[in-house]
């Protein structure tokens, strides 16, 4: 099941237009085959439950831009999580470390956005649920010290989850 598609559904159902930031890799694969073959399948059938894909990869100061608008107008935006980006930070998780990109936490404290984590999960008859966590924020004044913590915080919500879900 790829959950990142689950959670627009469900979204979409809810009447949400969430707009989704993008990469070229999105998709079934990483391979030059698969972001020119594979990959358009995947953001096809993801298409029907978006306001709008968002890609960054010619010019991502465009992309955001497009985002802060939504934002700015009340929109929902999805980021996937994931260690891509030009800064990250790493936390501790179960016994070891996680390293995930401080751009969505970056992004949302500029633009004065909440950043909710969601999470989704199968229920033993199959179906899914799709949790949205406590809101990530920090009081730290310092950029750097304000992305780190709303990882950590990230961190703690995902391993109650992963513990009470580890499929």
């Amino acid at each position: 099941a790829f959950h990142h598609l689950i959670s627009k559904i469900a979204f979409h159902r809810l009447g949400l237009d969430v707009y989704h930031y993008t990469r070229p890799i999105h998709g079934l694969s990483h391979t030059f085959f698969g972001i020119k073959v594979l990959n358009p399948i995947w953001t096809k059938i993801e298409r029907r439950y978006l306001g709008a894909r968002v890609a960054g990869e010619k010019n991502v100061q465009g992309a955001m831009e497009v985002l802060r608008e939504v934002v700015s107008k009340g929109g929902v935006v999805s980021i996937t999580t994931g260690n891509w980006g030009k800064k990250t930070v790493e936390v501790p998780f179960l016994e070891g470390r996680l390293q995930l990109a401080t751009g969505p936490a970056f992004r949302a404290k500029s633009w004065g956005a909440a950043l909710l984590p969601t999470f989704t999960v199968q229920a033993s008859d199959g179906s899914f649920d799709v949790l949205v966590g406590e809101p990530l924020n920090s009081n730290q004044d310092n950029v750097g010290a304000y992305c780190q913590e709303v990882v950590e915080k990230y961190a703690n919500q995902l391993e109650k989850h992963f513990l009470t879900h580890p499929d």
